[in-house]
Order: structure tokens, then sequence, then C-alpha cells
């Protein structure tokens, strides 16, 4: 009777938390937009990569997304990757009142990546850009530089 090759242990999901958080706004900040310190997520390393939430950062913008490409994860040497990308349409933004402008509608444009080190120490970045319809200059851009660990679920 031949013998079958043992099947790859599955590694079990981890739970990461976000520690350190450094939020940068240009030109201006947005009020109660979100709080990342302390939000976790879980990571699933087999078959495929998967996150939930499954753009790291829940917000309420997240359900809003309309994905221009699905989340890509891989692992190499030891290390994961996992980026996205989405736009979400916000709807009618009133302008600095000293601008004299009317209302438009904005979109938000979002880039992500996280990166999981062997030691299960992470750093991901998320980068927002708020447009108004009809203009290529973004609004505002918030750039969100995060740290953390993760561990494994028994």
């Amino acid at each position: 009777m031949p013998l079958l090759p043992a099947a790859a242990a599955t590694p079990p999901p981890m739970v990461c938390t976000i520690e350190t958080v450094e939020s940068r706004w240009s030109p201006r900040a947005i009020a109660g937009v979100r709080m990342l310190r302390g939000q976790s997520f879980t990571v699933t390393r087999s078959p495929d990569i998967k996150l939930t939430p499954r753009y790291v950062i829940d917000s309420r913008i997240t359900s809003l997304a309309e994905e221009t490409e699905p989340p890509v994860g891989s692992i190499e040497n030891q290390r994961l990757r996992y980026s996205w990308s989405y736009i979400a349409a916000l709807g009618p933004v009133a302008p600095p009142a000293t601008s004299g402008e009317p209302s438009r509608n904005a979109s938000i444009s979002v880039e992500g990546q996280l990166r999981i080190r062997a030691d299960r120490s992470f750093d991901l970045v998320n980068v927002s850009a708020m447009t108004a319809e009809g203009s290529t200059t973004a609004l505002t851009t918030l750039r969100d530089s995060a740290s953390g660990t993760c561990r494994e679920q028994p």
C-alpha cells in the first residue's frame, strides 16, 4: 500500500490587536472619524489568507465600500502581507465655510497594507483620501500608521 504524504497542519487563526497609532491629516482633520487603538482583527492563514474585518480597520466607511480590487494576501519567509483598496461614496459634503462653495458629493478612496512578521508583531498603513465630485485634488487625506501584536488562538 503506498504511503500518502501527511497533510500540512492548518495553522490556527491569529487575533491581532492595534497597540500604537499615529494619524496624520492633510490639510485638516475631520472630527469623530474613528479610534484605532485597541481594535482587533482575526487572520486565517489557510488555505487562503482571510481577515475579519476584511479591511483590517472597521469603521462606518467600510460598510459603504465598493472594492476596486479584492484584498490580496501572501506569505513568504514566515512574513504575511495583506493589502486592500476600495472606494466609498459619502454623499454631499460641505466645503469649509470660508470657501463660499456649495456642497458637493464626495467619495473616499482607501488603500492599506498590513505586514505581520515571524515574531507576530505587525505594522499597517492605511491611507484615506476624500475627494469632491469633479475634482482631482483631495479635500483631506488621512494617513494612519499602526503597529501591534498577534497571538494564535488555541
